[in-house]
């Protein structure tokens, strides 16, 4: 008979639609409900996009794991949000990047056309 129940689940695909990988995150708890259960909620945490996936088991078998767990999800936390507010902040250039690429792309193809002509 099984023991564990899922407890908490959260999963979403980290692309806006069109995108063509299928990145994801997914959190998930299961809580074992047997009496001799090593660890009462058994936690982790899984980030993928196409070409790699990284299981994190977020431990929970006392209160020191726990402590040591939510000190591990803030820095991830911060981490992402730290990069998150560095690359809105990079908006702009790169938008800008993109357009003077483009241009130079146009004046080359354009002096080539010329060339071939002459």
């Amino acid at each position: 008979m099984d023991h564990t129940e899922n407890v908490f689940e959260d999963r979403r695909f980290l692309n806006k639609n069109g995108y063509h990988s299928i990145a994801s995150i997914s959190a998930t708890i299961n809580r074992d409900n047997s009496k001799n259960a090593y660890t009462l909620y058994e936690c982790g945490l899984s980030i993928s996009d196409c070409n790699r996936i990284i299981y994190l088991d977020i431990d929970s078998d006392d209160g020191m794991d726990i402590d040591n767990s939510l000190y591990k999800l803030t820095n991830i936390i911060e981490v992402c949000q730290n990069m998150k507010d560095f690359l809105e902040s990079k908006k702009e250039e790169v938008v800008q990047w993109c357009k003077d690429k483009e241009e130079a792309e146009k004046l080359k193809n354009k002096e080539k056309k010329n060339e071939n002509r002459n």
